[in-house]
């Protein structure tokens, strides 16, 4: 529920930036102001639909990860279906980490484009819009942290599903585990 909270949060702020950025653009006087200003605005507008894909990717991981934990749940249950539901629940793992990785390079491009709005601004003087520019990348690139330790872990999940004592899935397995080790070398070289 908080999540659902944290997000329209998240959404009105941009769409606060936008209108007070589209109100600049009008009141700039100089040419190469409004350029900048109307830069600044396609740079906003380009975060925010990577955000928006981000949260949306973020929310289908989540809906995936709740399915698998209820395959396991019957594959514990009823053990002759043990190997399929831990095989399906593997699937939604990776399907889940696909997803949250998708949002993790999303967000990380949402941090890349704040920092050019923060540069236009920088070029304006406009210290409060570079200030708001500023803090949007900071809460993007954490963004993109927690996006990739999700994806990290949800193909560690499908990897243990996987395994051989499970669905013995040893291909699946390998690939899970992989994913799971590039998105843990992202993180380390992030942080």
């Amino acid at each position: 529920m908080s999540m659902i909270t944290l997000r329209s949060a998240r959404q009105l702020v941009l769409l606060v930036l936008a209108g007070l950025t589209s109100c600049a653009v009008l009141a700039a006087d100089d040419d190469k102001d409004k350029k900048r200003l109307e830069n600044a605005l396609e740079w906003e507008r380009a975060a925010e639909n990577r955000e928006l894909a981000a949260y949306t990717q973020e929310n289908q991981a989540e809906d995936l990860l709740e399915q698998a934990q209820e395959l396991r749940k019957k594959a514990y249950l009823y053990d002759k279906e043990k190997k399929s539901n831990l095989n399906n629940a593997g699937d939604n793992e990776m399907k889940a980490g696909d997803l949250e990785g998708a949002a993790s390079a999303n967000l990380d491009k949402a941090a890349g484009n704040w920092e050019k709005v923060a540069n236009e601004y920088k070029e304006l003087g406009n210290e409060e819009k570079l200030k708001d520019a500023k803090a949007m990348v900071v809460s993007a690139r954490v963004n993109v942290l927690l996006a990739s330790g999700r994806a990290a872990h949800a193909y560690e999940l499908a990897a243990e599903a996987y395994d051989k004592d499970n669905a013995d899935e040893s291909a699946k397995a390998a690939v899970a585990s992989e994913k799971a080790a590039a998105q843990r070398e992202q993180l380390a070289g992030k942080k």
